[in-house]
């Protein structure tokens, strides 16, 4: 479930659109970005003919981030492959590096073995889902940029939250966006 921000600039007292830190969405074949809404991913998935397995396997999943731009307050959307990332892989690695470390050794250093092995396949599970996910990243629309500002940096809403931002109606770096509810 995703942070539902709000933002009112304090000059002239303009509400800034609300929304979703970011949301779940499928990439279908004619290369569009469709939402999947939160609690309904696998309905909406099989409406678009696929499982979750599916659209994981054939990288299709994308995270889309709702973004603003630092200079001049423009909203906009990033899109990010999604990894495969599971759960059950880090308990796994936990598994295997516990039971390999107490196998063959006392139990404190066992502990610190099993720890330095956890940190290294964890690592390495890291670097391979990166480079999995890089040639789904190719797919996707390029990150968003200005068309007011070419210096133009676009951040996320959760780091928005933490400073003022420009309004794009006024131009006063007035805007402060809060924490409005949950998706």
């Amino acid at each position: 479930m995703a942070l539902v921000y709000r933002g009112e600039c304090k000059s002239c007292g303009t509400d800034a659109p609300v929304s979703e830190e970011g949301y779940l969405a499928c990439r279908i074949d004619s290369g569009a970005i469709k939402c999947l809404p939160h609690p309904c991913e696998d309905l909406t998935l099989k409406e678009l003919g696929y499982t979750f397995d599916e659209a994981t396997r054939d990288k299709r999943l994308v995270w889309v981030t709702n973004v603003v731009c630092d200079t001049c307050g423009r909203p906009a959307k990033r899109y990010d492959a999604k990894p495969r990332e599971s759960c059950l892989i880090y308990l796994a690695i936990v598994a295997v590096s516990y039971a390999l470390s107490f196998t063959f050794f006392s139990m404190p250093l066992a502990l610190f073995i099993g720890f330095i092995l956890l940190l290294l396949l964890s690592q390495s599970y890291s670097v391979l889902e990166r480079h999995l996910v890089r040639d789904a990243q190719r797919l996707l629309p390029k990150p968003p940029v200005c068309p007011n500002c070419p210096e133009g940096r676009y951040i996320p809403f959760r780091k928005a939250s933490r400073k003022k931002t420009v309004c794009q109606y006024c131009g006063r770096r007035e805007v402060v966006y809060e924490v409005w509810g949950i998706s």
